[in-house]
């Protein structure tokens, strides 16, 4: 089996520390996630209903854009994925990691299921992952077969890049790519393709008060692979981050008039307690305790209500 160096994850997360304090990738990030909108739209044919990002970097926008970000280190999260690494090393690793070998042997499709219950080794192939800076994104559309098909086409003609699909290539990409400052050149992308009437019905839900939303989405893996197993928090997506993606889509105002209803009914410290509440079920992080965070996420979301009403058009 071929082993994969530990220096190279190290490396990979070393860099992803970089990433994370840039202004420029921040922006690289976001102006990346639009043109993949805008590209799945030319290149198959179907204009998305909507389309909108999660995650990093779009909690970091804030209502001084375009000219500012509000940037949050990611040092201690990459220190403990870093420990866990070198505990990993000291107890099981003589010749290097074997992730990458196991899958490309045994042709391994989805990473999530498959390598999780493994007890060959304790530092998982998701453990890389979810420290690596990547662009989460959904875009709104029925979801036949065909209109699959046809998506997973045109992002293989954009070239967008699925870290699950190809471990030891996902992470070489970006060690090879970051320097180029060219997103095209070491951004992966996790899309998500979600059907108009759940995005619409579970948007429905956070208007009316409701937290607990669970919005079913089918997952690209790459390759023309699908899965249909993945459940989004979308109450907690939406306000911590979702923010409106592509050009003249209609069913982004849908999104607006979400925020708008959450600024309305809402008082940020009760948003914020919410959101700590989720956090800390469905991911096991506690991210806003202190007044930081807290100023970031109502900068945030202050700013997605401006972008989704059009007072800026950063990015498009």
């Amino acid at each position: 089996m071929d082993f994969y160096p530990y220096e190279k994850l190290s490396q990979a997360l070393r860099r992803t520390r970089e990433v994370y304090s840039s202004k420029q990738h921040a922006q690289n990030f976001v102006e990346y996630s639009n043109r993949i909108v805008d590209g799945i739209h030319a290149k198959s044919g179907l204009k998305p209903y909507a389309a909108f990002g999660l995650g990093y970097p779009f909690y970091l926008l804030s209502p001084e854009m375009p000219n500012k970000f509000e940037l949050r280190t990611y040092e201690e999260f990459t220190d403990i994925t870093q420990q866990k690494l070198d505990h990993h090393i000291s107890q099981d690793g003589k010749y290097g990691w074997m992730c990458t070998g196991c899958q490309e042997a045994g042709n391994l499709p989805d990473l999530k299921t498959l390598c999780k219950p493994c007890n060959r080794v304790q530092f998982k192939p998701r453990d890389i992952f979810k420290a690596v800076p990547d662009v989460d994104m959904v875009v709104v559309m029925p979801t036949t077969d065909d209109n699959l098909a046809r998506v997973s086409a045109a992002c293989e003609s954009l070239g967008v890049r699925v870290s699950d699909s190809d471990i030891r290539g996902s992470i070489d990409y970006f060690l090879s790519g970051v320097d180029t400052n060219i997103p095209e050149n070491y951004v992966l992308v996790d899309l998500h393709v979600m059907n108009q009437n759940v995005f619409e019905s579970s948007l429905q839900s956070v208007e009316e008060g409701v937290t607990s939303i669970k919005a079913p989405v089918i997952s690209y893996r790459g390759k023309g692979n699908w899965d249909s197993t993945e459940q989004l928090p979308f109450w907690l997506d939406v306000v911590e981050s979702a923010t409106p993606l592509g050009e003249n889509l209609d069913g982004n105002r849908s999104i607006f008039r979400a925020l708008t209803t959450l600024a309305t009914n809402n008082c940020v410290g009760d948003l914020m307690a919410e959101l700590q509440k989720q956090r800390e079920g469905e991911k096991g992080e506690r991210m806003y305790g202190d007044p930081l965070a807290r100023n970031l996420i109502e900068k945030s979301l202050q700013f997605r209500l401006n972008y989704a009403s059009g007072a800026y058009q950063f990015a498009q």
